[in-house]
């Protein structure tokens, strides 16, 4: 009986240990899980807000690529209807008979302009007065 006893004893240390090991490991488990979780909370939102920040360069460039096409559309249009009147405004320019004084070492004396010259010009100043309003508001 003894001997049963001392085996008894021995199985329910071994079973007491077994139960410890069960346990501790367990707690070790849950730990790395926990652990492994935080990680990945982590790793998720970090890649959330790159993604979202991703989403919101793109989106902004094709705004600003959008606003642009639209932009040159419209100058596109204004300069095409600035050609028009022009080509219809040259003929009449011709018609005025506009003088021109020549500058000669002795006398100065009218002569006929060019009406091209004139039209030229015209053009010019007011694309440039076009362009300086158009641009008035984006100089800073």
């Amino acid at each position: 009986m003894a001997l049963e006893s001392i085996l008894n004893h021995i199985i329910g240390n071994a079973n007491s240990e077994a139960e410890n090991i069960v346990k501790k490991a367990r707690q070790e488990t849950d730990i790395l899980i926990a652990e492994a979780r935080e990680k990945t909370e982590i790793r998720v939102v970090e890649f959330v807000r790159e993604r979202t920040e991703e989403y919101e360069k793109l989106k902004q460039k094709m705004i600003v690529n959008a606003r642009l096409e639209a932009r040159k559309k419209i100058l596109q249009e204004k300069q095409d209807l600035i050609s028009r009147v022009f080509e219809q405004l040259k003929p009449e320019l011709t018609n005025l008979n506009l003088m021109q004084d020549r500058v000669m070492f002795d006398s100065v004396q009218p002569v006929p302009a060019p009406a091209g010259l004139y039209a030229d010009n015209l053009r010019a100043d007011f694309e440039q007065e076009i362009a300086d309003i158009l641009f008035e508001d984006h100089r800073g």
